[in-house]
């Protein structure tokens, strides 16, 4: 928080004019601490002043809205202000330190600043009254448009540059021409960068004249708000450079196909980005959301999360058959692995680069596509998914299960504040599972040698010293709590909590998504259970043992629950994708057991060394 009076800062600003009165000015400012910052602000009356700084040097914050006081605060508070600009009435949250009001804008109300005509905060009376300023402040508009985007430009500079922080989509976003680069579209380049397919559809092509054309129009009028993005695209140790190494390599070590050369990134993300800028030409590469998109009249990031978890799934996919093919090397495994990190590292700095533009906002979907179609290509080109509003995984909530059937009620319990639907093991509960497992002609013959090794499994849990009688017991409060949890999974899908990790596999029904998340629910566990074992260990390695024991017993129960699962799956009783959402439900579940292990158990201290001590 800065504290100095507006006449100080007005002596120790660098302007472009301080005679001006009542109009935005632009100024950088740097304090004896040696924090540094360049602004946009305004003089008003009743010696009060407005800044809008957008970068910032060795400083906490990259950007804040503040309002300088006439006198200082005697104490630091929180207040409500109401803001007013042109049609726009919002109340926003200030906090107050010494003599600095600093206003809580979003980002949305922050851009459209330069598009204002009028701007006022109005004051709660005895708000006013205390920090001695009017109740209505009406903030003149004037040259703010101009020095906000100077600023911009200036911070533009100095965060890829001289060290600087800034919040980059923010810059950017006043950056960003008014015209979204109508006045650029030149029609000539979709001769010059698209051709024709087999089909009859248009394809993006980075030919020599395209690039030049591509390269004209950045230099020209995309150097301003694209400049983060040009260095997070051509920045030698950028995450996108790193992306690009880490999948090159990859690729090579995997046998190439008929689209061998699609597999590969060249320069083709950075020039799609700015042919989307400036061409309203169709092509295969935009998919149908970034139209969507582009044309929303309401919040962009809105829909765009929806296109995103969208694509998620979409990977995962491709993600399972590329882990089944590459299944016999693991140093191949190891180099997709390094890669998909990879591009999920530069495709979160991407997005957060992106302001809350709609034209910026659609770039999304062309990126994300880009890479999902390069994994597809690399996975062996397999069948999609196909997704539906009706499978989408959704958590019962304020005490309302997902259905009317009466055996979700059963098993239901709901808690929280806003009375989240989870699992719950009754009586009764268990008892509606057995009937619907009988009914459904599940109950074969190694189903029960899966009851067999729970109770075994279960029998030795419960007398043992890591019991607790809680909901996340291995166990459970029932003695077929976690038993029931997974016959029930293979019957029904309900709105459990306890069903979260596994809800691409629920809203995908896909038996790939459904049998990787179960391996990686499987490897999750034997992880946790290796981290449970050497803390445990340091304290007692009798009690290690024991615990290792009971997990060889649990193991046993999985592994003919697995066998189970497959003679359903052979049998045609069951769809594949239920048989890998069981198992990795009873993973998830084991995992969450060791996760709250009942052990409190202290370390025994030597009495030879506590004699030593006194």
């Amino acid at each position: 928080m800065k504290l100095f009076k507006a006449c100080v800062l007005a002596g120790l600003m660098t302007c472009q004019s301080l005679s001006a009165a009542l109009m935005w000015e632009v100024g950088s400012l740097t304090y004896p601490n040696g924090e540094s910052e360049v602004s946009a602000f305004v003089n008003l009356p009743h010696d009060l002043q407005l800044q809008t700084v957008l970068c910032t040097k060795s400083s906490d914050h990259s950007y804040r809205f503040t309002l300088l006081l006439p006198k200082m605060s005697p104490s630091d508070m929180v207040i409500q202000v109401q803001l007013q600009a042109d049609v726009l009435s919002t109340s926003v949250y200030g906090e107050i330190s010494g003599n600095s009001l600093e206003l809580q804008l979003d980002h949305d109300l922050f851009i459209s600043l330069p598009d204002s005509t009028n701007l006022t905060f109005i004051f709660p009376k005895e708000v006013a009254g205390f920090l001695g300023i009017p109740e209505k402040l009406e903030v003149p508009m004037s040259g703010i448009d101009t020095s906000l985007r100077k600023v911009a430009s200036e911070c533009t500079l100095m965060c890829l540059d001289d060290g600087y922080q800034c919040q980059q989509s923010l810059v950017s976003a006043f950056l960003w021409p008014r015209d979204f680069y109508k006045s650029k579209r030149d029609f000539q380049l979709d001769s010059l960068c698209t051709e024709k397919t087999l089909s009859g559809n248009a394809k993006f092509r980075l030919s020599d004249s395209c690039r030049l054309a591509l390269d004209r129009f950045y230099l020209g009028e995309g150097s301003g708000a694209l400049s983060f993005l040009y260095a997070l695209f051509h920045d030698e140790k950028s995450s996108y450079t790193k992306y690009k190494k880490q999948w090159n390599a990859f690729v090579r070590r995997v046998p190439s196909g008929p689209f061998s050369d699609e597999l590969y990134i060249n320069e083709q993300e950075w020039y799609l980005l700015l042919f989307s800028l400036i061409s309203n030409h169709h092509i295969i590469e935009f998919p149908n959301s970034f139209y969507d998109i582009r044309n929303s009249v309401n919040d962009p990031t809105t829909l765009v999360y929806d296109v995103d978890s969208r694509y998620e799934i979409e990977a995962l996919k491709y993600n399972a058959v590329l882990y089944r093919r590459l299944q016999n090397s693991l140093t191949t495994q190891r180099a997709a692995d390094e890669a998909l990190k990879s591009w999920a590292d530069f495709y979160r700095e991407f997005v957060q680069m992106l302001p809350n533009i709609r034209q910026a906002q659609a770039l999304r979907p062309i990126i994300y596509r880009l890479m999902l179609m390069r994994l597809w290509y690399v996975a062996g080109m397999p069948q999609g998914i196909t997704l539906t509003p009706e499978k989408s995984f959704r958590q019962g909530t304020n005490g309302k299960p997902v259905t009317d059937e009466p055996l979700e009620r059963s098993c239901a319990l709901f808690d929280g504040i806003s009375g989240d639907e989870f699992y719950y093991a009754s009586d009764d509960c268990v008892r509606a599972v057995s009937n619907e497992m009988r009914n459904s002609g599940l109950k074969t013959e190694s189903y029960f040698k899966v009851a067999e090794a729970w109770q075994s499994f279960a029998t030795s849990w419960q007398s043992s010293q890591f019991y607790s009688d809680s909901l996340d017991d291995a166990v459970g409060e029932h003695a077929q709590s976690n038993l029931a949890l997974a016959m029930l999974s293979l019957v029904r899908s309900y709105g459990f909590g306890d069903y979260f990790l596994m809800r691409e596999c629920i809203s995908s029904e896909d038996p790939d998504i459904c049998s990787y998340e179960a391996e990686l629910a499987y490897a999750s566990y034997e992880q946790e259970l290796e981290h449970r074992m050497r803390a445990i260990s340091a304290v007692s390695a009798e009690d290690a043992r024991q615990l290792r024991a009971l997990c060889m017993q649990w193991k046993n129960y999985y592994d003919t629950l697995r066998a189970y699962l497959g003679e359903l799956v052979e049998q045609g009783k069951i769809s594949p994708w239920r048989a890998g959402f069981v198992q990795g439900v009873a993973a998830v579940v084991q995992s969450n057991a060791l996760l709250n292990i009942s052990y409190s158990k202290e370390e025994i201290i030597d009495k030879e060394e506590i004699r030593e001590g006194y």
